[in-house]
């Protein structure tokens, strides 16, 4: 007969079976044993919710031979502790199966043979943070060995903001909340403890940012604390703090939150070529730095573009205060004022400084913002003595080929291109030429870029150009010559009687737009027939004879080119009527028109009876073009350009009716003096 003892204390790693008959044999189960030893690994369990710790247990005899004994896991209080029953595969490779598909290829699946090895573990119970109790290992109804388990809380590691800065706005009137996120380390230290947040305000902004009522917001599924802000429409800044843990174990993590309107910001510089600022409310164009040189005692401007999404007023007025410009580092600069410059969606913040006239140096100057957190805006200024590093001892002016700079000439309107640099190049950038003219209305500066120096010629003359850099000055005299682009007749006729007088006029086309400074030389191929006399543009015309002249005017330009403009006038003692008819006029026609100018007027076109285009106006419209037409209704006209005037009228207009009318009668004419008469005998009428 053998005796066992029934439990064993709590905390020992083994409890043993004392054997009071020696007399009988030993063995490896537990009714031959002399004595039976149950160990618990662990014997005592620290346990934080969530967490699963493994239970194990060794029944052996004295002989330290394992003893195949089922075993029984139980917890003294489930509310506490309970015991969870753990499952591990073992997957084992087994013969192959080969598999035909469709298409007669096939593919290879292993055999798996499946074994399941069962064991045991405790679980924390929900809410039972603080609390303790006892497991035990069962081998039979006298027989088990007992452990401890204490319910704990979590340590918290770390709290991390996922952006240390954050930026929110109420953009309207309506209220709005916004989220900053937080990484816990360990995530479930939230199963024992609430998180809490504050704000405290760092600035002296109006903005009133609080906590929303129900401020914590747990994401299990992305493993972040978010905490809820109601932002207000202002601009201030403050810092956002969560606390994790508790009794005396607690760790922070803290974001900065500005409340401000969405902004971007960008460098930029009106005084570097072809640099152009960030534009639109989208943001593009951006460019984060800024590289200057300056001489000694020389001022400059820094710009930054800050825009705001929306560009409303109160937006804008709000970003106002949340930028600064910070000297990063350098001695050689002194700020001479900050302003802020309106532009479509914001504002450009200009930093004006000026060098030293002693310190040289690098200096580095930032523009900060909420939008440059991560990337600073910098403005990077070399001063130097540009006249001690950077020497110029000569001007090189250079011009086209085929040109020379004693005889440099540029047609009024138009271009000349110079290659102008300094002795040695580098000093170029520092020392670029000045350039003065001494008359600005004949010639202008159209542009400097690299070593191109292009001057442009407004009207004709001669002037002097100067260039100079530190001590060296070079000149040289430019003339321009006025080109003509084309001459017009303004007014001119092509018929004449004899003893009439005409003025003829010209439109002449400049190269610059200027008016014509040139002399126009008129001319009469027949001064017989017809002589001219001109005074600038304007020349009159007289009649002297039958016949027939040509009449030019022409203009010669200071680099001897000539362009005339001609016309051939015809001189009659007098006018044979002229006698229109259907059949006389033949592909001409008659008609009644309103022209262009809102005039109304008889037009005929007898090009069969040597007329190109008479022309007779009317005083009024006449509206009823069905019977006679007075002189009284008729104004002046011409015939081929030479001014007539109405003496008398028959004129009979009839049968206006489906927009055909006939004209009969005569009407009188004076050209010059000159009777003619039109006569019109049953002339089809277009209206």
């Amino acid at each position: 007969m053998k005796l066992f003892r029934k439990y064993f204390i709590p905390g020992l790693a083994t409890a043993a079976v004392l054997a009071v008959a020696p007399s009988c044999s030993e063995d490896d189960t537990l009714s031959g044993a002399k004595e039976v030893y149950v160990t618990l690994n662990p014997s005592s369990v620290s346990l934080c919710l969530g967490d699963t710790v493994k239970l194990g247990v060794s029944v052996s005899n004295v002989s330290g031979d394992e003893i195949k004994t089922p075993v029984t896991w139980l917890s003294d209080d489930e509310s506490v502790a309970q015991i969870v029953e753990l499952r591990d595969t073992v997957f084992v490779a087994g013969d192959t199966i080969y598999t035909a598909l469709p298409d007669s290829s096939q593919y290879y699946v292993e055999r798996l043979v499946k074994a399941v090895n069962i064991s045991h573990g405790i679980v924390a119970a929900e809410g039972a943070q603080g609390k303790s109790t006892r497991f035990r290992a069962v081998v039979s109804d006298s027989k088990f060995a007992v452990g401890t388990v204490n319910v704990v809380n979590h340590s918290p590691s770390g709290v991390t903001p996922e952006s240390e800065s954050v930026r929110t706005y109420r953009p309207s009137p309506v209220e709005i909340t916004d989220t900053v996120w937080f990484t816990v380390d360990p995530w479930a230290i939230l199963k024992d403890f609430a998180p809490t947040a504050s704000l405290e305000k760092i600035d002296n902004g109006p903005s009133e940012l609080a906590l929303a009522d129900d401020y914590i917001y747990i994401d299990n599924e992305g493993k972040r604390v978010g905490v809820i802000v109601v932002p207000d429409r202002s601009h201030g800044e403050f810092t956002l703090t969560l606390t994790v843990g508790g009794k005396g174990d607690v760790k922070t993590g803290s974001a900065t939150v500005i409340v401000g309107p969405n902004i971007k910001v960008g460098m930029w510089d009106p005084e570097i070529e072809g640099m152009s600022p960030p534009s639109g409310d989208q943001f593009y164009g951006f460019n984060y730095e800024v590289r200057k040189n300056l001489d000694i005692n020389q001022e400059t401007e820094i710009w930054a573009r800050l825009m705001v999404e929306g560009g409303r007023a109160e937006d804008v007025a709000n970003a106002k205060n949340s930028y600064k410009w910070e000297v990063e580092s350098g001695n050689s600069l002194l700020v001479i004022e900050s302003r802020e410059v309106p532009n479509e969606y914001g504002f450009d913040c200009v930093l004006k400084v000026r060098s030293g006239g002693v310190n040289q140096g690098d200096n580095v100057i930032n523009f900060c913002s909420p939008d440059t957190a991560a990337l600073v805006m910098k403005a990077y200024i070399t001063v130097e003595d540009w006249n001690t590093v950077h020497p110029v001892n000569d001007i090189i002016i250079t011009p086209a080929e085929g040109m020379s700079l004693d005889d440099l000439a540029v047609s009024a309107g138009a271009n000349i291109e110079l290659d102008v640099r300094v002795d040695p190049l580098t000093s170029l950038a520092y020392h670029r030429p000045q350039v003065v003219i001494e008359d600005p209305s004949l010639v202008e500066l159209s542009s400097y870029s690299g070593t191109t120096l292009t001057l442009r010629g407004l009207k004709p003359g001669t002037t002097k150009v100067t260039l100079s850099a530190l001590s060296v000055t070079k000149e040289f005299n430019i003339t321009v010559n006025e080109d003509i682009v084309e001459i017009l007749w303004s007014n001119a006729v092509d018929r004449m009687v004899v003893g009439q007088e005409v003025e003829f006029a010209l439109n002449v086309r400049t190269t610059s737009g200027q008016p014509n400074s040139l002399p126009v030389v008129w001319t009469s191929s027949n001064p017989a027939v017809a002589s001219v006399a001109g005074n600038g543009e304007n020349a009159t015309v007289k009649a002297l004879a039958d016949g027939t002249t040509t009449l030019t005017a022409s203009i010669t330009t200071v680099a001897g080119k000539v362009t005339t403009v001609s016309r051939t006038l015809t001189v009659a003692a007098g006018l044979d009527d002229i006698v229109l008819s259907d059949e006389s006029i033949g592909n001409g026609e008659v008609g009644y028109y309103k022209g262009n100018d809102g005039r109304y007027f008889f037009y005929i076109a007898a090009s069969d009876l040597g007329y190109d285009n008479i022309v007779i106006y009317t005083k009024e419209q006449i509206t009823d073009l069905n019977g006679p037409v007075a002189a009284e209704q008729f104004d002046n006209g011409d015939i081929d350009g030479s001014p007539v005037t109405v003496t008398a009228s028959s004129l009979v207009i009839s049968e206006a009716d489906g927009g055909m009318a006939k004209a009969n009668g005569e009407l009188s004419l004076s050209m010059g003096g000159a009777p003619v008469k039109i006569i019109f005998q049953n002339v089809t009428l277009y209206y």
